[in-house]
């Protein structure tokens, strides 16, 4: 999965492919290719485009997540779990997007730039994933020159969950 500009070259060289179909959310991209892209794509709701109904959603029932190379900090999966987690307080943000169709347009969701909570230790992304690496669930090995990690998505959602919930 890849969403969009900004997240590396090999999404960016996926997203260029000719057989990737990409969908048209303003905050939530994602481009898929395969049998499954258009159903996996679409509908995205417009607030909370993480939440129920998402993209994330969806490939966490079917998905299987391979990472070549990539920081602790993005697991998009991650912004799923925030949802299904029972936490109290969530950070909500209301965010403008402007877009060149369509003019102006402004959506809410959870927080997915600072975190929905607060947490003393930092980056609690990179910690559900370094713990998660650490549970056995991850194939690991080496593709080219970078490390690679491979897991189902719903098992890392579980975890995530899990995780959230025990320490906030």
């Amino acid at each position: 999965m890849s969403r969009g500009s900004g997240h590396g070259v090999l999404a960016e060289v996926f997203r260029r492919r000719t057989a990737t179909r990409v969908n048209d959310h303003a905050a939530a991209r994602f481009g898929e290719c395969g049998a499954r892209a258009i159903e996996l794509l679409e509908p995205v709701p417009l607030h909370d485009y993480y939440g129920p109904g998402s993209v994330l959603a969806r490939f966490t029932d079917i998905g299987t997540v391979l990472r070549l190379g990539a920081d602790a900090d993005t697991v998009t999966l991650t912004h799923w779990a925030e949802y299904l987690a029972k936490v109290p307080g969530k950070r909500r943000v209301r965010r403008r997007y402007v877009r060149c169709d369509s003019g102006e347009q402004w959506i809410e969701s959870l927080d997915d730039s600072e975190g929905i909570v607060d947490w003393d230790e930092g980056d609690y992304f990179s910690q559900i994933w370094w713990d998660f690496l650490r549970s056995g669930q991850v194939r690991t090995g080496r593709v080219g020159h970078c490390t690679a990690e491979l897991f189902p998505a719903a098992s890392f959602v579980t975890f995530a969950v899990e995780w959230l919930e025990t320490r906030f």
